[in-house]
């Protein structure tokens, strides 16, 4: 809207804003806060997305680690489920065996009581003791002797 004046000869013209051109301004300001709020936080979130890629990246790497080692394990437990299977057959075999075995067993002779009880030879213990006794005495009196001489 424009409005015409004359003073003093001079034309002066005053214009009006539309309110609705003023609102329209107030929310293209605050829009472009918003944009650039956004783009600070957008900024801020990139740069702390690095470190997490890095992360992410090393975490996969022991990922596919683990998932190898966890492979080979279940592989090494097969094999090793398929040894005990195969040990374990081979026990029930030789058990079965050992079954039908036949043991041909004699007895030689009956076993008897003796009329006497079995008891130590006394007269022998004292002679072997007493023979023992003189080697004991002649080899500590040569051993004297020896160590006097020198």
């Amino acid at each position: 809207m424009t409005q015409t004046k004359s003073v003093d000869g001079l034309t002066v013209e005053q214009e009006r804003t539309n309110p609705q051109y003023t609102n329209l301004l107030g929310e293209k300001y605050e829009l472009e806060q918003a944009i650039a709020s956004a783009q600070r936080e957008l900024t801020e979130i990139e740069a702390e997305m690095e470190p997490l890629a890095a992360e992410v990246a090393e975490l996969k790497r022991e990922l596919a680690a683990k998932e190898e080692l966890q492979t080979r394990l279940l592989q090494e437990l097969e094999l090793k489920k398929e040894d005990y299977l195969t040990a374990e057959a081979n026990y029930s075999q030789a058990r079965r065996d050992l079954a039908r075995l036949e043991y041909n067993l004699s007895l030689i002779q009956e076993p008897f009581v003796p009329d006497s009880p079995v008891a130590p030879n006394k007269k022998l213990n004292v002679a072997i003791a007493g023979i023992l006794a003189l080697i004991l005495g002649v080899f500590i009196i040569f051993m004297r002797e020896y160590l006097k001489e020198q």
